[in-house]
């Protein structure tokens, strides 16, 4: 998942407003910049000591075909492109390639070895950025991708489920530039793009959990801890544990070693039976309120049936 960032140095500045939105989203306009000139730009490589900014474009494999994906709001369905530049070990242009629709597939040519990923004007009045997608083209074959409305939570469903297969829950620490998500194994992938947010954090814990209890008692579960997952705060930290305490089958993935303080292991205790209770609550709140519309659906079209009724018997 390839961000806007927070570096304005690469994106159309003169006479642009820019405005930072939650879930890292970025809302552009510049409605009188030329046609044709880049609105942003992002680079899969760059020299840190001139450029003070590290690569945003993930390392790609010579010869394999990819998916490219832009998600984003236009004020208009012409109002952009998108155009990937491939450069040689001379940093040479060797090929480039348009996608008009915002998505589409290429192929990372043999003799490639830099690209650049540009969003370039058409003619718009305002564009709100939300992502840039890059996967290898199977997973769209073997995989249904879906994310949560606060971007915290990526699921990777195995489009052909059978008994036994297994789930990986990864926590890792979002990014405001770049996260690049490993997937091996044939299963069901959940990756918790965790920050420092309350609210974001127990969305995606229920969010997770609530699915994690509907997967079948054949099927094992195991956590992982990901990229940054030491720079995560407490109850960030904390996920693994509480995943595994509301879920018993879950396993982590290499145990962490627990203080011999006994005053540190009560609090931890309290700590985790806190934010537990608070997922099962929130869980609860959940089903409560989809139980009440679907209850109200059901008495509003009973009605409506019995109004009928009463209008053929008259």
């Amino acid at each position: 998942m390839i961000k806007w960032g927070t570096d304005f140095s690469d994106n159309y500045n003169y006479g642009a407003r820019i405005e930072l939105l939650k879930n890292d989203f970025v809302r552009f306009s510049s409605p009188f910049m030329p046609a044709g000139t880049p609105i942003k730009v992002w680079q899969s490589k760059t020299e840190y000591h001139a450029d003070r900014k590290s690569p945003m474009l993930p390392i790609l494999m010579n010869g394999k075909e990819y998916r490219i994906v832009l998600e984003a709001e236009f004020d208009n369905a012409d109002a952009g492109q998108l155009t990937i530049e491939f450069f040689d070990v001379n940093q040479d242009l060797i090929d480039k390639v348009h996608f008009q629709d915002l998505t589409g597939n290429f192929t990372y040519p043999e003799n490639a070895v830099t690209y650049k990923v540009q969003l370039v004007n058409k003619k718009h009045e305002f564009i709100i950025f939300k992502y840039l997608l890059i996967f290898s083209e199977p997973l769209k074959e073997q995989y249904e991708f879906k994310l949560n409305k606060n971007l915290s939570v990526l699921f990777f469903k195995a489009k052909h489920s059978y008994e036994g297969l297994k789930t990986t829950v990864v926590v890792l620490k979002n990014s405001k530039y770049v996260t690049s998500l490993e997937i091996n194994e044939y299963r069901n992938y959940f990756f918790l793009l965790s920050n420092e947010s309350e609210g974001d954090w127990l969305e995606a814990a229920t969010y997770v959990v609530d699915r994690l209890q509907s997967i079948p008692k054949s099927s094992p579960i195991e956590i992982n801890r990901g990229l940054r997952f030491n720079n995560l705060d407490h109850k960030n930290r904390a996920l693994p544990c509480i995943l595994e305490k509301l879920i018993p089958r879950c396993k982590i993935h290499e145990m962490p070693i627990h203080t011999e303080n006994r005053s540190a292991l009560l609090k931890e205790k309290a700590f985790l039976n806190h934010y537990q209770t608070t997922i099962l609550q929130a869980i609860v709140s959940i089903k409560k309120r989809n139980s009440s519309f679907v209850d109200m659906s059901t008495s509003r079209d009973s009605a409506n049936s019995q109004k009928n009724t009463i209008r053929r018997e008259g």
